[in-house]
């Protein structure tokens, strides 16, 4: 008697521990459907980036984590990006720095303008080892997931006219912001800034002669035809993708590792994709009729670094100590990721 209420109890508590694992494996393949948006269409690298994600996660969890993606401003706009993460509009968006000002810290906008002291190599370890690019958004309730690259061009309606002594003398260049209007001032050029979806029309109807954005921006806006001397400054220019940290926190454990797994892939599909965008884009315009684009050279690069001096010492005196404690890291992250000696910010 006594081995038969052995066996019953030993039959309940293994039938207990089947139906409570068999209810969380039921919870765990619950399908969690979230949204997310980008101000751009569906080719830029904010919304092919938000795509990828989107595609990793689907796949890692057999179709149980679903991102449903809305591009072209129809629900997350440029300077809503923030607003539309609290008020839970959208669950993934882009952040974009230049379009925040009095919410994003003035240094945090300028650091991110500075040329020729990051690129490809270099800007992920500076991610990987500081909180330069993250700490400003959890100090806003942001949860920094992926980086979407892209580099940095000046796009005119007519050619510099001397490539080593680049001015902007008598042109209005659309500029997004902080540092980027500074850059344009000290190379001559006045300033006006609105959304990049309204540059096209600036352009053709003359209110703008050019414009400091990225190159698949250039492309993405169809600017080909208005604005086609291209400069391309080998400098990255990348946007981070945040959830709130609250909605974060909510989600599964099983989910939250999901998340940061396709987080990590995003990133680095991210940096291949602009890495041999750029190529890609100057193969299809090989021998344009109108559209020239001009990768700077070494020798430029050094040119244009002296030329916009100024610049450099705007945003020391404006912004330090956070300003030299940046540099620091960017020559330590240079030298962490180069043979060769940091090109500075001198």
């Amino acid at each position: 008697m006594k081995l038969l209420k052995g066996t019953l109890i030993g039959a309940l508590i293994l039938c207990m521990i089947v139906l409570l694992g068999g209810s969380s494996v039921l919870a765990s393949q619950k399908t969690i459907k979230l949204k997310g948006g980008t101000p751009w269409g569906e080719n830029h690298r904010n919304s092919l980036g938000l795509g990828y994600f989107a595609k990793q996660l689907k796949e890692m969890s057999k179709g149980n984590l679903i991102i449903k993606t809305y591009f072209g401003g129809s629900l997350v706009k440029g300077k809503t990006e923030i607003d539309v993460l609290k008020s839970k509009v959208v669950d993934i968006a882009s952040v974009t720095v230049p379009y925040h000002p009095g919410v994003i810290p003035d240094y945090i906008r300028a650091s991110i303008t500075v040329p020729f002291v990051t690129d490809f190599k270099s800007w992920p370890w500076i991610w990987k080892n500081t909180d330069w690019y993250s700490g400003y958004l959890k100090k806003l309730g942001l949860h920094p997931l992926y980086a979407c690259y892209g580099e940095l061009v000046v796009a005119l309606v007519k050619p510099i006219e001397n490539i080593e002594d680049p001015s902007l003398s008598g042109r209005k260049i659309r500029a997004p912001g902080l540092g980027f209007t500074e850059f344009i001032k000290i190379l001559g050029g006045d300033t006006v800034t609105m959304p990049s979806a309204e540059a096209p029309a600036a352009l053709a109807t003359g209110l703008a002669q050019g414009l400091y954005t990225t190159l698949d921006t250039w492309e993405s806006l169809g600017l080909n035809d208005v604005c086609p001397y291209v400069y391309v400054l080998n400098v990255p220019f990348t946007t981070m993708h945040c959830m709130t940290e609250a909605k974060y926190k909510s989600l599964p454990d099983q989910a939250k590792k999901m998340i940061d797994e396709a987080a990590a892939k995003t990133t680095a599909n991210q940096i291949k994709w602009a890495e041999t965008y750029r190529a890609k884009l100057m193969a299809k315009y090989k021998g344009h009729k109108k559209v020239k684009i001009h990768v700077l050279d070494d020798k430029q690069m050094g040119l244009w670094k002296e030329k916009i001096k100024p610049f450099y010492e705007w945003a020391r005196k404006k912004f330090d100590p956070e300003m030299s404690k940046y540099l620091a890291d960017c020559e330590k992250a240079w030298k962490a990721t180069h043979t060769t000696e940091f090109p500075g910010a001198k």
